[in-house]
């Protein structure tokens, strides 16, 4: 789950050899279009074939934004520090689902339910 713009913040579900973590990501892109980013670790999640996990955020209307997980039946975990949205270049900052893989030879899937939008 990613919000970006010039700055961005992403909620990823990260698998290394030997965990699957949960890893917050925020950061922003210069004008020379480095990358400057910084990796918060949050959780380590249960190592089970299919765990499912529910990511989220409130935007605030004067854009910050506050990430945060559940496991299945768990309670809500709110991620800090906030994340302050950004304009991108040409447009406003966007919201997207992202799957990428690195490891050799693995394999792994991707389920996504519907996005849903619920005003507070």
């Amino acid at each position: 789950l990613i919000i970006y713009g010039q700055r961005f913040a992403a909620l990823s579900v990260c698998q290394f050899a030997d965990k699957r973590q949960l890893v917050y990501r925020h950061g922003w892109i210069n004008d020379k279009g480095e990358l400057n980013e910084t990796l918060l670790p949050v959780v380590t999640l249960p190592d089970i074939v299919q765990q499912y996990i529910e990511l989220g955020y409130e935007m605030r209307l004067d854009g910050i934004v506050q990430f945060g997980w559940r496991l299945p039946d768990g309670e809500w975990q709110s991620i800090e520090p906030c994340f302050s949205a950004s304009a991108g270049k040409w447009i406003g900052a966007r919201m997207g689902l992202y799957a990428r893989g690195k490891i050799t030879g693995g394999e792994g899937t991707l389920v996504c339910s519907a996005y849903s939008v619920t005003e507070r």
